[in-house]
C-alpha cells in the first residue's frame, strides 16, 4: 500500500521551520536591545592574521535553537538587517499559511486513499502529483526567501554566513566534530 511516513515527517519538518520562522517575525522587539554598540568586528568573530574565524555557536547548537536568527547575527548583521529580515520572514510565513493548510488536507485525503481495500491507482497518483507540487512551490518560496535575507547582507557578511554554514555541515548539529573511525 502507500507509505505516507516521508510525507509526513516531511510535513512535519515543513511545520517546524515556518515555526521557527514565525519566531523571526515575533522577537522582532526583543531584539531590538541587543544591536551592537558600534560597527566594530562582533564578539562572534575572531581574527588570527588575516583569517576570520567564526563564533563557536553554529547552527544546531543550543543558541541556534532558540533564537532564529543566530546564524546571522554570527554573520554579522545589524539591527536594520534583523528587521527586514524579520518582516521578509513574516511576509513568507503569511503566504506558507495557505500552502501548509492546503498540505495537510492533501496529506488526510491521500491517508484516507490509504485506508481503502483497493484504491483507485488514478486518483493515488493523482493526489500524489497534488501533494508534490505543493512541496514544490513550498520549497521554491523557502529558496527565494534565503535568497532575499541574502541580498540585505554585506559581501563579507555573506562570506561569514557561508563560513558558519560551512562549518555546522562539518561539525554537524551538535557543533561537535564528528569522530573518525579508524
Amino acid at each position: 500500500m502507500i507509505n505516507l511516513r516521508p510525507a509526513l515527517t516531511f510535513a512535519g519538518a515543513i511545520l517546524l521551520s515556518v515555526s521557527c520562522i514565525g519566531a523571526l517575525a515575533e522577537n522582532s522587539d526583543k531584539d531590538k536591545d541587543n544591536e551592537r554598540a558600534s560597527r566594530h568586528r562582533s564578539d562572534s568573530e575572531k581574527t588570527f592574521g588575516n583569517a576570520v574565524v567564526p563564533h563557536p555557536n553554529l547552527p544546531g547548537s543550543v543558541m541556534m535553537q532558540t533564537d532564529p536568527l543566530a546564524i546571522y547575527k554570527e554573520a554579522g548583521i545589524d539591527q536594520e538587517q534583523e528587521r527586514k529580515i524579520r518582516i521578509l520572514a513574516k511576509e513568507f510565513e503569511d503566504g506558507q499559511r495557505v500552502r501548509l493548510a492546503l498540505f495537510g488536507n492533501l496529506l488526510k485525503e491521500m491517508r484516507d486513499l490509504q485506508f481503502e481495500p483497493d484504491p483507485d491507482e488514478r486518483k493515488v497518483l493523482a493526489k500524489q502529483d497534488e501533494i508534490n507540487k505543493v512541496q514544490a512551490e513550498m520549497g521554491t518560496e523557502r529558496a527565494k526567501l534565503v535568497l532575499k535575507i541574502r541580498s540585505i547582507l554585506s559581501f563579507e557578511e555573506k562570506q561569514r554566513l557561508v563560513t558558519n554554514l560551512r562549518l555546522s555541515s562539518r561539525f554537524g548539529k551538535a557543533g561537535v566534530e564528528p569522530s573518525k573511525k579508524d
